[in-house]
């Protein structure tokens, strides 16, 4: 091929070559809704979420979404492999159902390579669930609040992962958790139920499903409620792991059922290095101010300072087993390896003070490898021991933070 062919060829090529189609849809409530364009720049941007994800559904973009308030008029569906993520975070970008446009719930995931994060979802009705359905894929960073009056399940995890979000001043709401759902590094706390079928904040129903370093907190029922459960979890299979369960409140001295707990009921399952304090049940003939299990296993927990009816203790039970574990009413000393003394908290989440007993006490669990906070367990308390995981849902190293004293091994020579 001679010079002159060449360069007629290459002026050729790049006389066709198709333009570069944008790789991002963009929302904004400013945007000019530049359907041709894809809605591929800020100033084409869709000025409807519910626009731009279906055409995300379509071409598998990612979608990214600036400030503000947008209303969906039918279920936000999230079925392709993209990711779908606000600029500024959950504070400034709200989604919410038009309420015009009759019930149904916020947004559904359900594709194993989507990614949704930094939204408020709010206004959710009539359906199961009413704000949030993960079946699939990974959901960061929301918040789900303000839902009013939910007799099905609030939030639905299955087969999908909810992780570093909050679940907050929802009425009648409940984060539930199915087969293969992970969350973790979730905050669940003031949602109240005060209606006779009280419904539990979290509920764990299956083997495989796993809530890891969360924070069940603040969470009120009332009202003569008729729900065998706990006021902040209901444990029937699966996991509850690395989480603190503290604050949660049965606020009426009504009996409804014998199986409510202030903290968690324990009915099936594992939970393992959790902490369940200062939660109140004041039920006449109440089962557990923080604790009560029928069934499943509980090891390496603290179950301590919980208040209520003079007729419970911080924990009761009627089958299941206690190991490696603290609460006032279990024996100290014996083949179980539970204590029974004051745990010594320190600090506003119940941290372990350096001369706590519950500090290398527990057993080691192969799967336990982080604390509530992320920091790695397990790690030497101080004793000659191998490291040996911490009761509850911390772990103390005794190498940083603040000054302590603890005595450890032998009493010194006097």
């Amino acid at each position: 091929m001679n010079r002159l062919c060449l360069a007629v060829l290459l002026v050729g090529v790049a006389g066709v070559a198709p333009k570069a189609e944008a790789q991002t849809i963009y929302v904004s409530p400013n945007g000019t809704n530049d359907v041709t364009g894809q809605y591929g720049t800020w100033e084409g941007a869709a000025t409807s979420i519910g626009e731009a994800v279906a055409v995300a559904n379509t071409l598998a973009r990612n979608v990214l979404v600036t400030n503000g308030s947008y209303a969906v008029t039918n279920e936000l569906r999230v079925i392709g492999a993209y990711s779908l993520s606000s600029v500024n975070g959950p504070g400034v970008t709200t989604v919410y159902r038009d309420a015009a446009y009759g019930s149904f719930r916020v947004m559904t995931v359900s594709n194993a390579n989507a990614f949704v994060s930094g939204f408020s979802l709010t206004n959710g009705a009539g359906t199961t669930p009413q704000a949030l359905d993960v079946r699939s894929g990974v959901v960061s960073n929301v918040v789900v609040k303000l839902h009013t009056y939910v007799s099905a399940p609030l939030v639905r995890v299955e087969n999908g992962t909810l992780v570093s979000s909050v679940v907050s001043n929802n009425s009648k709401g409940q984060v539930s958790l199915y087969a293969n759902a992970v969350v973790r590094d979730t905050v669940i706390t003031k949602n109240n139920d005060h209606d006779t079928s009280a419904t539990v904040p979290v509920r764990l129903y299956t083997s495989s499903a796993l809530m890891d370093r969360c924070r069940i907190l603040f969470n009120t029922q009332g009202n003569n409620g008729r729900y065998s459960a706990g006021v902040g979890v209901r444990l029937d299979a699966g996991t509850l792991r690395n989480s603190l369960v503290t604050a949660n409140a049965y606020t009426d001295s009504a009996q409804g059922y014998d199986y409510h707990a202030g903290g968690v009921y324990v009915n099936g399952g594992t939970m393992e290095n959790c902490t369940v304090t200062a939660n109140t049940n004041h039920q006449n003939n109440a089962y557990g101010r923080g604790v009560h299990q029928t069934s499943g296993t509980i090891r390496n927990c603290i179950i301590y300072g919980n208040a209520g009816s003079l007729t419970a203790s911080d924990y009761t039970s009627s089958g299941g087993s206690i190991v490696y574990s603290l609460a006032p009413s279990l024996t100290s000393g014996t083949a179980s390896s539970n204590l029974n003394v004051n745990p010594l908290f320190t600090g506003a989440e119940y941290q372990l003070a350096v001369s706590s007993p519950c500090r290398d006490a527990g057993t080691n669990i192969a799967a336990v490898t982080t604390d509530l906070g992320g920091n790695t367990r397990p790690q030497s308390g101080g004793t000659r021991a191998a490291a040996t995981l911490d009761m509850g849902a911390w772990e103390m190293n005794g190498t940083s933070g603040a000054f302590d004293v603890g005595f450890y091994g032998d009493p010194p020579l006097s």
